[in-house]
Formats: C-alpha cells, structure tokens, sequence
C-alpha cells in the first residue's frame, strides 16, 4: 500500500507542478482584480500542498529505510 501511496503523491505533485508552469504565463497578461485574486488564492493553496506533499513522500521514504 505504501508503493501506491507513493505513486499517487508522485502523481499529485506533478500535476501541481505542471499547473503551476502553465500558470506563469498568466502573469503577463492583465486579468480582472477578481480573476487575479482566484489564482493568487489557488497558487497559494498549490505551494501548500506541494509543501505537504515533500514531507509526507520524505516520510514514506524514512519509513521504506527502517
């Protein structure tokens, strides 16, 4: 089970960080105030989960070396 929890963060994380790219091209563009704010809330709830995704992947791995 582990394995595949492994796999599945793996999985989340590249797509957060592939959505994460994709959204740097938005800054170029003007947006209106409201849509502007949607993406800073989502960029910012995307750096938490990445976040929490590296400490739970980094112990799974602690956990894989015992």
């Amino acid at each position: 089970m582990q394995s595949e929890g492994l796999a599945k963060l793996i999985e989340e994380m590249i797509d957060l960080k592939i959505r994460q790219h994709a959204g740097t091209g938005a800054s170029t563009v003007k947006l209106p105030r409201e849509v502007a704010m949607v993406l800073a809330a989502t960029k910012y709830e995307d750096q938490k989960r990445l976040q929490q995704i590296r400490m739970d992947l980094a112990r799974l791995m602690d956990e894989k070396e015992v």
